[in-house]
């Protein structure tokens, strides 16, 4: 007897102790999963705050909250919640902020999101949504913060922030933003603060965005983190005995990081070396071709010169011969791991590529003067120059040409 009361004071303790906290029942040291959301659901019914963190919480687990018309915070931590579970959410008009963490929920899903009008802050972080999902922004009309990192977003996705003017805080991950999209985003008046990772933006264009803000704080941050995911790549299609396994998953990895920086020379060549391992040679050449024109724009002539060098091979045999006799998987991969992957793109803004660009189209050439770089590199440019031609006219007679030949020029097509 004496245990039994005493477990109904311990059950009554807890009750009290759940009903008094439950206003703002945050849960984010404990893994969750479905059965807990489940047995938990009669007390789910009036907390406020909610932060649901682990892989073991579902679509199941989530159809829980769509008794939660009381939440006002919900916290999606690296769950396997889909745009189905996000179906769950579109009638919790009470909710004020809303963050999703490493998701796979595309625009599909947060479209559904349309109805929750006091949404005041927004987090999507390395989910796949794109920028047609971002159009759901204009459907939040009291929307202050907003998060989005880790996400496809190019100029549309821009342009649908830039239409926010309640904004007060942005953080914005982009990796393939120019400076003409960057700039829109002065139509935040209202903004405040604004953290951005975008190495495609001059120090013009952000510079010009601080006159057009100038009570917004702004600071870059490091959202993309490129280095694991280099050396993953290197040790993975660097050297002989590599499995078609190995290969493939270098292949995806070579790709994800096109998608953070796609005008890198060293990591195309990356990826055409993979598809030669694989035996796809069309798709090594178009590779090699984006070698040859990038690296043209940054200045980087020794993987220009790589490129052009394997383009010219006219067989199969002599490319074969050249592979193992030079190596060019272990120089693309040295100069991956030296140069790195975002180093090129802030020190080469849109507006120097243009200025090397014009330089590059003034060069003169000369086929008999070549000077080759210093160094052992086996992959270095020549410089030409124009050779210096000397015709000496003064002994030339005058010629009139007659009136029959200036007809016959005139039928001469112009562009002949």
């Amino acid at each position: 007897m004496r245990l039994s009361i005493f477990g109904y004071k311990v059950r009554a303790l807890v009750y009290v102790c759940l009903h008094t906290t439950m206003i703002n029942f945050v849960d984010s040291l404990s893994r969750w999963t479905d059965e807990a959301l489940i047995q938990k659901a009669d007390l789910l019914r009036d907390v406020q705050s909610l932060v649901l963190y682990g892989r073991a919480v579902s679509d199941y687990g989530l159809k829980v909250l769509e008794r939660c018309a009381k939440l006002r915070e919900l916290h999606l931590v690296e769950t396997s919640v889909t745009d189905k579970g996000l179906g769950y959410l579109k009638e919790l008009r009470s909710l004020r902020w809303l963050s999703i963490d490493d998701a796979s929920v595309t625009d599909s899903g947060i479209i559904q999101l349309r109805n929750l009008h006091q949404l005041e802050g927004l987090q999507l972080v390395k989910t796949r949504v794109s920028d047609d999902g971002l159009e759901i922004l204009l459907h939040f009309p009291k929307l202050e913060y907003l998060e989005i990192s880790g996400c496809t977003i190019a100029e549309k996705g821009v342009l649908f922030i830039s239409r926010v003017s309640s904004l007060n805080s942005l953080r914005l991950a982009a990796p393939t933003i120019f400076d003409d999209s960057f700039l829109s985003l002065s139509y935040c008046t209202q903004l405040s603060k604004f953290a951005f990772d975008m190495p495609l933006v001059t120090t013009e264009a952000i510079d010009q965005l601080q006159l057009r803000l100038p009570g917004c704080a702004m600071n870059e941050y490091y959202f993309f983190r490129p280095e694991e995911k280099v050396i993953y790549l290197v040790s993975n299609f660097m050297g002989e005995g590599k499995t078609i396994l190995n290969l493939e998953k270098a292949l995806v990895t070579a790709d994800e990081l096109l998608s953070y920086s796609p005008y890198h020379p060293a990591l195309h060549g990356a990826r055409a070396f993979i598809h030669y391992r694989l035996g796809n040679i069309t798709q090594f050449r178009n590779d090699l071709q984006n070698v040859r024109d990038n690296a043209n724009i940054y200045g980087q002539s020794d993987l220009r010169f790589l490129a052009m060098q394997y383009l010219s091979f006219d067989s199969h045999l002599s490319l074969q011969a050249a592979m193992k006799s030079q190596h060019p998987d272990r120089y693309i991969a040295n100069h991956l791991l030296t140069t790195g992957v975002r180093q090129p793109l802030r020190k080469e803004p849109v507006a120097g590529l243009l200025h090397r660009m014009n330089e590059a189209a003034q060069v003169k050439i000369n086929a008999y003067e070549t000077k080759k770089a210093p160094g052992p590199d086996p992959f270095s440019t020549p410089l030409y120059r124009h050779p210096q031609v000397i015709v000496n006219l003064s002994g030339r007679p005058d010629v009139i040409p007659s009136k029959e030949w200036k007809d016959e020029l005139k039928k001469v097509p112009w562009n002949w």
